[in-house]
């Protein structure tokens, strides 16, 4: 496949980062739904009750119904956007979102064709008032998602302005154009808001993508200093302190703890014979046995240092960790790695192990299972290496 061009890279990260933005302010406002739903159908009940007075009863009735059902099932379209299964289209949700918004706005635009008197000036004022405070509460609402906000706020004004303009007073039409001037200042005000809110968003992304790559490479770097560069297995100090952790666990809960300590007989001489690239190469392969080796999470295979190796097994009685070792010690055999100054077998590599069993107690410090365990590995090797010794059994296996 060719390479994308870095343009193109730039652009799909671009790209990325707007779905993001705009699956954000989705988010943002449907989470306002609920005060809106709330505020809406009590306004529209204080409305009703000012203007039953003087408009028709019965589309007063009608006109209240729809706004409450349709607030309603804003509710209910919030409700179901929390509980949305990952993966949901955003733009559906939008699409439904403003189609809820704009079928409220419409209704409360309707009440200047229904219920307004151009005579009565105390409707006037209150219908202009209500016009106003809708438009406002736009602003905090819906400032974060500008297709929102006109949603809203063009059904509910424009209907207000040609109804002041068709009037034929010039007090109404004097309060018109004072609404247009409204608009103009309303309007510059919500897109530099929208702009802002936009760019923090942007930026809260960008803040966590850059706490994320961050821990990202704290992990990585607490990983490389845990880890032996040559073998990839554990360090001696990522080895001791997985020790300590695990001997406190066991002493809390009265487990043993088997160590099995290995050594690959000869490899001063195999390092003479072959080079150190190729004892290099015999240390990543005895290394990638044991690691293989190793199935349960809490136990761990270390390099304990030059041609040593150590094996943690956590909650592990002594029978199952020479079991355990001995496997290890017939499966390194039969690799079949050429060493032929190796006086333990037959011109292969061959690891000697010794292996300890404690279940702590507060008066026994860990490194008493290090010593016991290296004690055992000297007599494995003294013994005549190629073999397990346990020191708990102080009894051999080959």
């Amino acid at each position: 496949m060719a390479p994308v061009p870095r343009s193109e890279n730039a652009d799909m990260t671009s790209d990325v980062t707007d779905s993001l933005v705009r699956d954000e302010q989705i988010r943002i406002v449907y989470g306002q739904a609920w005060p809106a739903v709330a505020g809406g159908i009590a306004a529209a009940a204080i409305f009703a009750w000012i203007y039953s007075a003087t408009a028709e009863q019965h589309t007063l009735a009608l006109w209240f119904a729809a706004q409450l059902t349709v607030y309603i099932a804003r509710g209910a379209l919030s409700l179901a956007f929390r509980r949305r299964t990952e993966g949901s289209s955003a733009g559906s949700w939008a699409l439904a979102h403003l189609v809820g918004i704009l079928i409220t706005a419409s209704l409360w635009g309707a009440i200047w064709a229904l219920f307004v008197d151009a005579d009565a000036p105390l409707h006037m004022a209150v219908a202009m008032m209500w016009a106003l405070g809708l438009g406002a509460s736009a602003v905090g609402a819906y400032s974060v998602h500008l297709p929102s906000f006109v949603a809203f706020y063009v059904p509910v004004v424009l209907p207000a302005f040609i109804y002041l303009l068709t009037t034929e007073s010039a007090i109404n039409t004097g309060i018109g154009l004072g609404l247009v001037a409204h608009v103009f200042v309303l309007v510059g005000a919500i897109t530099h808001i929208n702009r802002s809110m936009i760019e923090s968003i942007r930026l809260n992304f960008a803040l966590a993508s850059e706490i994320e790559e961050r821990r990202s490479i704290e992990r990585k770097l607490r990983e490389l200093s845990q880890r032996d560069g040559l073998t990839g297995l554990a360090n001696r100090r990522h080895f001791d302190e997985t020790l300590e952790l695990e001997w406190r666990r066991a002493r809390r809960d009265e487990n043993p703890v088997s160590l099995i300590l290995i050594d690959i007989d000869n490899f001063k001489t195999f390092n003479d014979a072959y080079g150190h690239l190729a004892g290099d190469e015999c240390l990543v392969r005895v290394s990638h046995a044991l690691l293989g080796a190793i199935k349960r999470p809490g136990d761990i295979a270390a390099r304990y240092g030059g041609e040593e190796f150590a094996i943690v097994l956590p909650n592990t009685e002594i029978d199952s960790a020479c079991e355990f070792a001995e496997s290890l010690r017939a499966s390194i055999e039969a690799m079949a790695i050429p060493h032929r100054t190796n006086e333990a077998a037959h011109d292969v590599v061959t690891i000697s192990a010794g292996v300890a069993t404690i279940t702590p107690q507060t008066s026994i410090p860990g490194e008493a299972l290090i010593r016991y365990a290296d004690e055992a590995l000297y007599r494995a090797k003294s013994a005549g290496r190629n073999r397990v010794i346990s020191d708990s059994h102080r009894e051999e296996r080959h």
